[in-house]
């Protein structure tokens, strides 16, 4: 009788035992990429410490969602069963544990990025400009125009020799720079410039055939001036607080000449061995297709301002026809500038 009461016993106990007590080859891996141990069986517990990915642990006894673990150098804690799973393999040490240390339950937010990138230099570039300045002339065309008339029935010779002197030119334009290092201008240059003019002439005798009088003479109050409107390509490089800068276009010159249109001889005094001569003046305007070409050196003053020095080259003829018998007067228009101005970026 005593027997059967003991087997009895044993049989209602070990449903019990087994469920308290894990398996002795039971354990489990932690499979976050860290883990919190707890004091207890409940979220809200104290967090013993924590262990890394990869960290296996012997299993002591399964609670419902928990596992009673044993730690490193003695100690028990709980781990959740959504952080780890089960292996199989021989009992050993927990490896790789952490060091104690609190840490709150729920992740920390990622810090937020911003979506717009920021630009290389920290602040976005102006694209649009307008610049003003003043650049010096350095070139002097000339020609000499020569031409016959028939008096006393012997032929009369002249000649027109024209000179453009050195000018300033204004200059002014507004651009748009698509990148950090290409854009667009255009803008226009008055330039106004004195034209010398002197005359020389070869006029046979009204009474002696084969002794022609000559003589010179100077004109007055003559000039050319120019406006320049180009369309310029510019390519930028950018050096800290300075910048060069290479351009070039198509460039329209309207020009207008004020030039000798007529020369008229007369006899004074008996036997005539003076004579006077007479010039008339008209204004040609004259539209030539040219270029213009130039580099440029930008020295910033901040965000905004820039001084600039540059050096240009505008090319194109105007050839300047007057009515009657003179022949079209031709001059290089435009010609080497450089000088400096003024940028404002915004």
């Amino acid at each position: 009788m005593k027997r059967t009461i003991i087997i009895f016993a044993i049989v209602l106990l070990l449903p019990s035992f087994l469920l308290c007590a894990g398996a002795p080859d039971l354990k489990v891996r932690v499979v976050a990429s860290a883990a919190n141990l707890r004091s207890a069986p409940d979220i809200n517990a104290p967090v013993i410490q924590t262990a890394k990915a990869g960290t296996v642990f012997p299993v002591i006894q399964v609670s419902g969602d928990w596992y009673l673990i044993g730690l490193a150098g003695g100690g028990q804690a709980y781990i959740n069963r959504t952080v780890v799973e089960e292996v199989t393999e021989p009992a050993a040490a927990p490896t790789q544990p952490a060091a104690p240390q609190r840490k709150p339950d729920a992740p920390a937010a990622a810090p937020r990025v911003s979506e717009t990138p920021a630009s290389p230099s920290g602040t976005e570039e102006p694209r649009l400009y307008v610049r003003a300045g003043y650049d010096m002339g350095f070139q002097e065309p000339s020609q000499t125009l020569d031409f016959t008339r028939t008096a006393y029935y012997e032929t009369a010779s002249f000649g027109l020799a024209y000179k453009a002197k050195k000018s300033g030119s204004i200059d002014a334009a507004a651009g748009y720079m698509f990148s950090r290092s290409l854009g667009v201008e255009v803008g226009a240059s008055m330039t106004n410039r004195d034209l010398t003019e002197t005359l020389s002439l070869s006029v046979p005798h009204p009474l002696w055939m084969g002794y022609p009088r000559t003589g010179t003479m100077d004109g007055s109050d003559l000039k050319i001036s120019e406006i320049d409107i180009y369309l310029n390509l510019v390519f930028n490089v950018r050096f800290s607080m300075f910048g060069v800068s290479l351009y070039g276009g198509p460039c329209l010159m309207m020009a207008t000449a004020t030039i000798v249109s007529n020369v008229a001889t007369s006899e004074t005094g008996y036997p005539y061995m003076d004579m006077a001569a007479d010039q008339t003046t008209s204004e040609v305007k004259k539209n030539v297709t040219g270029f213009d070409a130039g580099a440029a050196l930008s020295a910033y003053l901040g965000r905004s301002f820039a001084l600039v020095l540059d050096v240009r080259y505008v090319g194109g003829t105007g050839a300047f026809k007057p009515e009657g018998d003179i022949p079209e007067l031709k001059l290089a228009l435009g010609g080497l500038r450089a000088g400096g101005g003024l940028k404002i970026r915004f």
